[in-house]
């Protein structure tokens, strides 16, 4: 009999159980969570799928605009609002949405006038002063052309929900970068480097006349024969122009000093944070001070070769004038220049000589003894950064990222 009871007491909670979700369900309840669940899950979903959208389709557009030598890229830059929809619609779970704008501060772009709908539909935070920027909004568009996500469940409650539209925004600056590699170049040398135009960025190929040799420990006194390509020898530093007899030696503020290296010809070593990374340290008044390089860092070493190795432009510090002597030594910055190491010669430390990979020319018919030479060359390209956007002109190197 006991068996019998238990029997008996399980249909009694099967039916107090059966008699609850019947209230449940006449009150509504059931129905409402279930609209809770799955109708506020499809707009999480659609929302991240706008969001994704715009991130994609403004960072396309940003890299169109940011590489203003590249025709291709500048006419799609200038197509942006044809081009921007397929990124957001390959975005999309249903392979559609709308871009309602695409607009930003670039000359070739239509400017940004009015927001979005508030509740996370705006991009984040203010753009900074000192970046050209893009922004891209995407909206709800679903295959059939309606630009309202419908309910599943919703529309059966009290109220009459009939569905929401969706928005979404993102916002790509770039612009020049405000740090690079311990490493900095004079003014004259990049003026020269570039007169004849920059050097294709990577993956292409340049031809061997845009490798310039930069020295440093070089008198620079004008008595050598510099022959205008970057490869002057003598007192004729890299780049000068003349021919004969006093010309050839770096202008001023790149004049070597008589104590040798501290303030240099064509390029010098500059201070950073700690031994354990190769970056300059900019001020906020436009100065970064000297290392002497007679003990360049094994990060600095390791930087190089990696350079070299990866055949990508880094970001250089181009100085406009140099003060001081030794350590106290400073640079004043003029902007930052994209730079593709193809190699060295006579560095200190376990760097040594490396040939060049563009030419294949040996360190020693590049770099001269008792020089110590970097070889390379300048092209307008993104470079690797992380970090906050520089105020300085742009000298080729130009950093992007998502800033809204």
């Amino acid at each position: 009999m006991p068996f019998l009871k238990s029997r008996a007491g399980a249909d009694r909670d099967r039916g107090a159980a059966a008699t609850i979700v019947t209230i449940l369900l006449a009150g509504g309840v059931l129905l409402g969570m279930t609209a809770l669940v799955v109708d506020v899950g499809r707009l999480y979903v659609e929302r991240e799928d706008l969001q994704s959208g715009a991130d994609a389709a403004a960072m396309a557009v940003a890299l169109d605009c940011a590489k203003r030598n590249d025709p291709d890229r500048d006419r799609e830059c200038r197509a942006a609002a044809g081009t921007a929809p397929g990124y957001a619609n390959n975005n999309a779970g249903d392979g559609t949405s709308g871009v309602r704008h695409v607009c930003g501060t670039d000359a070739r772009l239509p400017g940004c006038a009015g927001g979005g709908q508030g509740n996370l539909t705006d991009c984040l935070g203010q753009p900074p002063a000192n970046a050209t920027w893009v922004e891209v909004r995407t909206s709800t568009r679903l295959p059939s052309g309606s630009f309202i996500l419908p309910p599943s469940f919703a529309q059966t409650l009290a109220g009459g929900y009939s569905g929401s539209t969706l928005e979404a925004c993102a916002r790509v600056g770039w612009g020049s970068p405000s740090s690079g590699l311990a490493l900095t170049f004079c003014l004259s040398e990049w003026t020269d480097g570039t007169a004849g135009g920059y050097a294709p960025a990577p993956p292409a190929v340049p031809a061997a006349s845009f490798e310039v040799v930069l020295k440093t420990k070089d008198p620079g006194n004008g008595n050598g024969n510099g022959n205008g390509n970057g490869n002057g020898n003598g007192g004729g530093g890299n780049g000068g122009g003349g021919n004969g007899n006093g010309g050839g030696g770096p202008a001023d503020p790149c004049q070597a000093r008589p104590s040798g290296g501290d303030l240099p010809g064509g390029f010098g070593w500059t201070d950073t944070p700690n031994r354990n990374v190769c970056l300059t340290v900019v001020t906020a008044v436009g100065t970064y001070g000297v290392d002497p390089g007679a003990n360049v860092s094994h990060a600095c070493e390791q930087a190089l070769r990696d350079a070299r190795a990866s055949g990508q432009p880094v970001s250089i510090p181009i100085y406009n004038q140099a003060t001081g002597t030794g350590n106290n030594g400073l640079y004043r910055i003029e902007g930052f220049a994209a730079f593709v190491i193809t190699g060295w010669g006579n560095l200190p430390n376990g760097l040594h000589s490396a040939d060049s990979t563009l030419t294949g020319r040996a360190a020693s018919t590049l770099c001269d003894h008792g020089e110590d030479c970097i070889f390379g060359y300048f092209t307008n390209a993104l470079v690797p950064w992380d970090g906050e956007f520089g105020s300085t002109p742009n000298l080729g190197a130009t950093v992007i990222k998502t800033i809204g």
